[in-house]
């Protein structure tokens, strides 16, 4: 083991923020399983969906529906805190030009969250989609139909779900 928490039940919540943003979230138990797709194929609870609107609907959206989520997952699963993550994919500008939605909903959603003790982190978009491949996703069950936000995001969970068990 290299010295991470090993939890047995935890929930990771992963953003791909855009004018559409992709959410997914899990909750997840290593107690049987121990790989990044056997553990994503025996999940507790898997969802994932679309959030449309302006920034702030956006924002306003999120904020209230992943602080209950994880309010539900402490209180009613009793999954501690150390074991709960979200994640925002990062963006990176590459040009003078580009839409900056991602980035702004994701500095309205921090400055509304007040669930500061949850692991916030941030993952690149590339190594999101060079860890969970299209193929990667079919054949672990975790392929989405219909919106690549929401593929995107769940590729967002399953590298945040590999550090977390790895």
């Amino acid at each position: 083991m290299s010295g991470k928490i090993m939890p047995t039940q935890f929930s990771v919540a992963a953003v791909d923020p855009g004018l559409t943003t992709g959410v997914a979230r899990g909750v997840f138990d290593t107690s049987t399983y121990n790989t990044v797709p056997d553990v994503f194929r025996a999940a507790i609870e898997f969802e994932s969906w679309e959030c449309k609107g302006t920034i702030e609907e956006q924002s306003i959206e999120l904020t209230e529906e992943l602080a209950d989520w994880f309010s539900e997952q402490h209180l009613f699963r009793s999954i501690p805190i150390p074991n709960l993550f979200l994640v925002f994919e990062d963006f990176q500008l590459r040009t003078r030009f580009a839409r900056l939605e991602g980035v702004r909903l994701r500095e309205q959603f921090n400055a509304r969250w007040t669930f500061k003790t949850i692991d916030i982190d941030t993952q690149q978009p590339s190594h999101a989609k060079r860890y969970a491949t299209d193929e990667r996703l079919r054949r672990w069950g975790a392929w989405t139909k219909g919106s690549t936000h929401r593929r995107d995001a769940t590729r967002h969970l399953l590298l945040r779900l590999s550090k977390v068990i790895d």
